[in-house]
């Protein structure tokens, strides 16, 4: 067991601005996605085996604790350019209005798909597709079933066998493994199973732990 390899990720390079409770994030672009700390039950549950994988202190990132990326607890995938959100929840695949997440900590995370970092990532044919392709894949999911199946028993499988095995359920997503299979179409790649991405990993290919002073205000 172990954090996700990053060096077997193909991504494009990622800003990404932290947007603090009654801020809200000034630009949105479709397939971009938002980081957030959910305090509901299903999101202490993906907490609770994010820190299986991530805690301890990481030399070759100056000594961070990991638990650093395992604050995020829930993804959520931006629709359009007026913020509408799409996300998993356990009342299933929903369309938010914009401003959803205003009242609480989140980051936003920007992908530069036109980019290709440093040769690493080649991505589709050009930004503007990547973003339709996005949106398509969106749309085609609003609807679905929350994957409980995954968070109950998908993730700790997977965990457990080191990313060999997976089980989930077909039309049913987690919070995060839609916002990752969301980015395999405009050309991500990761070494195991994006639906069973989890928030942490997210957080982790993209290093982006949270800020001292939110993890004090848990």
């Amino acid at each position: 067991m172990g954090h996700i390899a990053v060096e077997e990720c193909v991504v494009p390079q990622a800003d990404f601005w932290f947007c603090g409770s009654g801020q809200d994030s000034a630009d949105w672009t479709p397939g971009d996605f938002l980081l957030v700390r959910n305090p509901q039950f299903v999101g202490k549950l993906i907490r609770f085996g994010e820190r299986i994988d991530y805690h301890g202190k990481t030399p070759e990132r100056g000594g961070i604790d990991l638990a650093a990326y395992a604050y995020w607890n829930h993804a959520v995938a931006v629709y359009d350019e007026t913020g509408t959100l799409v996300q998993a929840t356990p009342r299933g695949i929903v369309k938010n209005a914009p401003g959803t997440y205003k009242p609480t900590n989140y980051v936003y995370v920007h992908l530069d798909v036109g980019h290709d970092n440093n040769g690493r990532f080649h991505g589709t044919p050009g930004p503007q597709i990547s973003r339709l392709r996005a949106r398509e894949y969106l749309d085609y999911h609003v609807g679905d079933e929350y994957g409980w199946l995954t968070v109950a028993v998908g993730i700790p499988i997977n965990l457990l066998t080191d990313g060999h095995l997976t089980l989930g359920v077909a039309q049913s997503e987690i919070c995060s493994g839609l916002v990752a299979q969301m980015t395999e179409r405009y050309g991500c790649l990761y070494p195991e199973s994006a639906g069973m991405i989890m928030p942490a990993d997210l957080a982790y290919i993209f290093d982006i732990p949270a800020p001292p002073g939110w993890i004090a205000q848990k």
